[in-house]
C-alpha cells in the first residue's frame, strides 16, 4: 500500500505562487552564528539534509529563512540540502526576511544581494520584513 503524502497547495495572495499551508522554517540551521547562535546548537549538514528531506517527503514545498538566521548560514544550508537531494528551484518556494531593526527600508537594496548570493541560484519567491515587537527591540514604553 502506498501512502500519498501530498499536501494541497494554496495560491499565495494574488500571485501565481502555489504554497503548502505549512512550511519549514530553517532558523535551526543557523546554529553557532548570528542572532540565534545561543538558541540552537550546531547540527551537521547531514542532519539538515535529513530535515529537509523529511519535509519534502511529507509534501511541503515552502521553506522560510532570514538574514538573521546565521547571517546567511541557514540559507546556504537549505540550498546545500536541496541541491544534494536533486531538488530544482521550480519545485520549492523560498521565503526570506529582512530585519528592520535599527535600519530603514533603504537597506533592503543593500542587503538583498547577500540573500541572492547565499541562496545560490534558488529564487527568492517571497521577501518580507521580519517583525520585531517593541519589547524585543527594547523600545516599549
Amino acid at each position: 500500500m502506498t501512502t500519498d503524502l501530498s499536501i494541497a497547495k494554496r495560491r499565495l495572495g494574488r500571485t501565481d505562487i502555489e504554497v503548502t499551508p505549512i512550511g519549514l522554517r530553517v532558523m535551526q540551521f543557523a546554529g553557532g552564528k548570528g542572532l540565534f547562535n545561543l538558541m540552537f546548537p550546531e547540527i551537521s549538514q547531514d542532519q539538515k539534509k535529513a530535515v529537509v528531506k523529511a519535509a519534502l517527503d511529507g509534501g511541503i514545498n515552502w521553506f522560510d529563512t532570514a538574514e538573521m538566521y546565521g547571517l546567511g548560514r541557514s540559507e546556504r544550508s537549505l540550498v546545500d540540502a536541496l541541491k544534494s537531494l536533486g531538488v530544482d528551484d521550480a519545485d520549492v518556494i523560498i521565503g526570506t526576511k529582512w530585519l528592520p531593526l535599527l535600519r530603514t527600508s533603504r537597506s533592503i537594496a543593500r542587503t538583498i544581494g547577500k540573500r541572492i548570493h547565499y541562496l545560490d541560484g534558488y529564487t527568492i519567491d517571497l521577501h518580507t520584513g521580519a517583525t520585531v515587537s517593541p519589547e524585543a527591540a527594547g523600545t516599549a514604553h
